[in-house]
């Protein structure tokens, strides 16, 4: 990539976007136990900024640091790929995708942005195009964990699941840390009734990731059904603590 990787990124279009990035409305307010921002969400930085409130899954706040970061620069790819990020979380997954295609239309062979759109059309359930986009970012970079993690993932929605315990465990080569992959392997497992294999790919989940409570939800219906009742019972206990999370 050179210096200015989105020299083409259309002006216009994406000042359309910006401002139509709210449409339906005000985005929406965080729950009161975010309301209080980290020391990284004051940055000067608007895209550290923006990071730091998507760490936190305060998706509004994380929408205008990135929206601030594009007006100032509007062709830093960083700011294009978190504010993708921050609408696809958010619920926003048809302006998600459209940032996206004109970031992937100015930069061809950015990965990042091909694993992005990826994700994004996996959670739009445009399974076919998520599976395209995700494999022309291997084809370009065959070892980026990520692709290969959304890659596992697209498989495992489509009832690939061979396949895609192939590309999970391929990605937990490359990143052991990656408590999405371990918590989607788990899921791929779950389904193909290898129980033992499920139950630790979840505790894997949930180590890395406590606050996942979807982990430790599905740990216990791991736990269930293999009869290990009590132990069931925690996990669901667990989960209910937890009350958030998502992979």
């Amino acid at each position: 990539m050179g210096s200015d990787p989105l020299a083409s990124l259309d002006a216009d279009r994406l000042a359309s976007l910006l401002d139509g990035a709210w449409a339906s409305g005000s985005p929406p307010e965080p729950r009161e136990a975010e309301a209080r921002p980290e020391p990284e969400e004051l940055s000067d930085d608007p895209i550290e900024r923006g990071r730091a409130a998507l760490a936190r899954r305060r998706f509004g706040a994380a929408v205008e640091a990135f929206r601030e970061a594009l007006r100032a620069s509007p062709r830093d790819v960083d700011a294009v790929t978190g504010l993708s990020e921050a609408l696809l979380e958010a619920g926003d997954r048809e302006r998600a995708v459209e940032f996206l295609l004109q970031a992937q239309e100015a930069d061809p062979d950015h990965v990042g942005v091909k694993v992005r759109l990826g994700r994004a059309y996996a959670r739009s359930m445009a399974y076919a195009e998520a599976e395209a986009a995700l494999r022309r970012a291997i084809r370009l970079e065959p070892d980026d964990p990520q692709a290969r993690c959304e890659l596992g993932i697209v498989l495992a929605k489509k009832g690939l699941y061979g396949a895609a315990v192939a590309e999970l465990d391929r990605a937990l080569e490359l990143d052991p840390s990656l408590a999405r992959a371990h918590y989607h392997l788990g899921v791929c497992h779950n389904h193909m009734d290898r129980l033992d294999l499920a139950a630790a790919a979840f505790e894997a989940a949930a180590g890395i990731d406590p606050g996942d409570s979807r982990a430790w939800y599905q740990l216990g219906v791991v736990y269930d059904r293999k009869g290990w009742i009590d132990q069931a019972l925690e996990m669901y206990r667990r989960a209910r603590e937890t009350g958030g999370g998502s992979r």
